[in-house]
């Protein structure tokens, strides 16, 4: 079983793992992204609000892409919800915050070292 197929049994089982103060509707996880979908030119996605739960919304944005992107769009999907769960801790533990720049920046960060470790070796 693929990591998102894991993931996403998880999140169906509706269990709140997410505060209301920083969950898929909020201003502030939308606003990030929204900037990761203009950066990955993924605009054309359903609204997180479309759908009551964050599996619900992840499996809609999935029936739009090919298959060939749906590994990327997991990867973003787990990264984005990585950092945003690190922002909550870091609000609710440090109290200090990370604007939504800063947090987008960290996700594009997280992702493309992702790629860039799983990428097989370069011939030069």
């Amino acid at each position: 079983m693929y990591l998102a197929e894991a993931f996403l049994s998880y999140a169906s089982l509706n269990i709140s793992f997410m505060p209301l103060s920083i969950c898929k509707d909020c201003p502030y996880t939308k606003t990030v992204w929204s900037k990761l979908t203009t950066w990955y030119s993924l605009q054309g996605l359903p609204a997180s609000d479309s759908t009551p739960s964050v599996s619900g919304w992840w499996k809609k944005c999935r029936a739009k892409l090919d298959k060939q992107t749906r590994p990327t769009f997991d990867g973003l999907i787990i990264y984005f919800w990585w950092n945003i769960w690190k922002e909550r801790n870091r609000r609710v533990f440090n109290h200090e915050s990370k604007s939504t720049e800063e947090v987008a920046y960290l996700i594009k960060e997280d992702a493309q070292q992702f790629s860039f470790a799983t990428q097989g070796p370069t011939n030069q």
